[in-house]
């Protein structure tokens, strides 16, 4: 209860301070579970409490919550959020753009998992956008909190942060990392 707590009061102050916020988006992540057996929570339901905890911090925000996936319609651009940690993840990019995507849009998947701005391929850890072709783009966040010494140890590890992702005036994706 106490990292629930601290999370929010955390992530409720840094939302606080975005002036135009106006839509947060919030996926389960396999941290986020009540119960150290997955087979007691496979749903996140300590996220699932820190989206109610929020919702009443930032009452005139728009906070959505998902366990599994979530789809974003935003400037022409299609979202689909996830975790990182599902068998989704593990799908192939157009399996996942095919079921939740949209194909006349540009898409941009959006995952964690990894404590760091790079995702586990095999045996390394491959830094920056997964994929990037002409209609989608694949990205892993960076971490908002940082890694404890066993993702260090694995190299799971980077700087606190968040992205800013956006259409710009060319009508293409642009997308800022900012570091904390």
């Amino acid at each position: 209860s106490n990292i629930v707590i601290a999370a929010s009061e955390i992530i409720s102050y840094f939302l606080s301070t975005i002036r135009n916020l106006a839509t947060v988006n919030m996926v389960s992540g396999n941290h986020d579970r009540v119960h150290e057996n997955k087979g007691m929570d496979n749903e996140g339901q300590v996220g699932d409490l820190l989206h109610y905890i929020l919702k009443m911090k930032l009452p005139d925000a728009t906070l959505r919550f998902d366990n599994y996936v979530l789809r974003s319609d935003i400037d022409d651009v299609c979202y689909v959020q996830t975790h990182g940690h599902h068998g989704i993840s593990k799908n192939a990019m157009a399996d996942i753009l095919f079921n939740y995507g949209d194909q006349n849009k540009y898409n941009v998947i959006v995952q964690g998992h990894f404590h760091s701005r790079g995702k586990k391929n095999g045996d390394r850890v491959s830094e920056g956008p997964i994929l990037d072709r002409g209609n989608y783009r694949s990205i892993v966040l960076p971490p908002l909190f940082t890694g404890n010494s066993y993702s260090e140890r694995s190299g799971w590890s980077s700087s606190a942060g968040f992205n800013i992702l956006y259409k710009n005036h060319k009508g293409l994706l642009t997308q800022e990392d900012v570091m904390l």
